[in-house]
């Protein structure tokens, strides 16, 4: 970062926040969005625009550079129907949802297995926060489409799990990738009633499962 750097101001919100009181990664999506829409205004440029004959906009092609492209068989499937929700104003797939449907498809495998990604007890909070999330935009996915997002694993730590994943789109005939991208995730607890997360080894059951998408 340089001193000539635009500078966006923010106050994070309620809504901003996950459930496990963290601040939400798919909320720094937006922020960084924001930012960019408002340095667009600042310049006199709208960064979407519309005429009798074009639209014009700014879409992204990356959130973040990309660490591996392969996606290793086998994979776990989650099949999903693009929602106008999940759409832009250009009306393609808004990048910000990418990570929602990644995010579905780890819990959508938790479940799956028998585990949950969050849960409460008396005196602690169990979850898997996120630590890191990229993704490339290949082709695009619009309101309507079916999807399958598929997911597998490309690390097994003792704390941390990463994960490769794709948005497949499936009703075009041949699949075509249209998002790929990696997640990483850490197994965590902290105390009813305090703010401090603190890392715990995979529970061995899930580390088995994991295993057979590895």
């Amino acid at each position: 970062m340089t001193p000539r750097d635009f500078v966006y101001s923010k106050i994070v919100q309620f809504e901003d926040i996950d459930s496990a009181g963290l601040f939400n990664f798919k909320s720094a999506l937006r922020f960084i969005e924001e930012a960019e829409r408002a340095f667009y205004r600042s310049v006199g440029h709208s960064g979407y625009s519309r005429t009798d004959g074009w639209i014009d906009w700014t879409t992204h092609v990356a959130a973040a550079r990309i660490f591996g492209t392969r996606m290793p068989p086998p994979e776990f499937i989650y099949s999903k129907i693009v929602e106008f929700a999940d759409t832009d104003s250009a009306e393609l797939l808004h990048f910000a949802s990418a990570f929602r449907y990644f995010e579905e498809a780890e819990h959508a495998f938790y479940r799956s297995v028998g585990h949950k990604g969050y849960r409460r007890t008396e005196d602690w909070i169990y979850g898997t926060p996120r630590v890191a999330a990229e993704a490339e935009y290949l082709e695009p996915v619009r309101y309507g489409d079916e999807v399958e997002v598929r997911l597998g694993v490309n690390h097994i730590g003792n704390t941390s799990i990463g994960y490769d994943a794709a948005i497949v789109a499936a009703d075009l005939g041949e699949p075509i990738v249209a998002v790929r991208g990696t997640l990483r995730v850490v197994c965590a607890r902290r105390r009813s009633g305090s703010a401090l997360w603190e890392p715990m080894p995979i529970p061995d059951f899930l580390r088995s499962k994991l295993a057979k998408i590895f």
